[in-house]
Formats: structure tokens, sequence, C-alpha cells
């Protein structure tokens, strides 16, 4: 039986392998894309940037490393944020290219933003905690300043070293009874 976590994984690896497929195709236009979007610098990038995609859908797709990968996903779909927002700002781009050829419609900035919302939604349920997780590794969640709020499973028994270092928006943890062993320096820069 298939859980939402497993259904928002496959979604999230769908979307960016039809992203990356887009741009695979014509990789002069991603990089003259970068360039339009005024960060030609980086326009050398263009090709690893296709293969991150192209390996982060896969992954996700076929559900491995999914906590990892979900949070290398939406660090680079931040950074796609930003590089848009840059460019629609400063150089009047409304259409952010995300798909190369495989666009079904224009894209507009709002579009844009709905879309990469809905799917650092996915790629949060991606990384949501099992009911049978024992255990949450050194260092799980160190940077994900977008964490606000998580419910640990009754499962847990162990919470190792630094957990959530670095999660500055987290406010609100909901432990369980179960939980016998705390690792240290859990909120170290939070």
């Amino acid at each position: 039986m298939f859980k939402i976590k497993d259904i928002s994984s496959f979604l999230a690896g769908l979307i960016f392998l039809w992203s990356s497929l887009g741009k695979i195709g014509n990789v002069v236009y991603f990089q003259y894309l970068i360039v339009e979007y005024g960060l030609s610098y980086l326009n050398i990038l263009a090709p690893f940037l296709i293969l991150a995609e192209i390996l982060i859908g896969v992954l996700l797709l076929f559900n491995r490393c999914t906590k990892v990968v979900s949070i290398s996903a939406i660090g680079l779909l931040i950074v796609f944020t930003i590089a848009f927002t840059y460019a629609w700002q400063v150089n009047g781009i409304t259409d952010c290219g995300c798909f190369g050829a495989y666009a079904l419609i224009k894209s507009s900035p709002l579009l844009t933003y709905l879309r990469n919302a809905i799917l650092l939604v996915l790629l949060g349920v991606s990384i949501s905690l099992g009911k049978n997780t024992k255990n949450i590794p050194e260092k799980a969640f160190k940077g994900c300043s977008a964490l606000e709020e998580i419910t640990l499973p009754k499962s847990l028994v162990t919470i190792e070293n630094k957990v959530f270092e670095g999660c500055t928006a987290l406010e609100k943890i909901i432990i369980q009874e179960n939980l016998q062993q705390l690792g240290g320096q859990l909120f170290t820069k939070c």
C-alpha cells in the first residue's frame, strides 16, 4: 500500500525529471537562459544543474534516499527561485524557462511561484518521519531553515547529536513518551 509520503516523492520526482528532460535536449538554450537571467558567469553550470535535476528526479521517483534527496531538492529549488526572482525584478524575465522544450504553457511569475510552493510541499511531505522510525541520526535536519514544526513518531527511541542544528524557523517539537536517549547540542545555531 502506498503512503502519501511515497506519492509525494513520486510526484516531485516526475516534476524534476520533466524539467530536466526539457532542458537536456537543448543545453545551449538553458545556458542562454541563465545569461538572460543576468547570471552569465554561472552559465557554465547549466549541464551540471540539469544532471542534478535528473539525479534528484530519478532518486525521488524510485523512493531512494528520500530525506537527503528531498532536502537537496529543496535547496536547489530555493536557489532556482531566488535566481528567477532576481531575473524577474532586475531583467524583466517573466517566463522561468523551467521546463525548456516541454513547457505546456508559457509560465508567469505567479505560476512559477505557485509551482515552486507545491513542489516545496511535496518535498516536505516526502521527508516526514515514518511511523516506525526508531532513530534520528546526527545532523538529520541540519540547515532545514524552513522547518517550523515537527511531530516525532511514537516509535522513536533515540535522537542523536545536533539533529536540528541551523533550523532557524523551528518553533515547536512534539515528543512522544517512548523517547529514551536525547543527544547533545540539538539546537545549535537555531
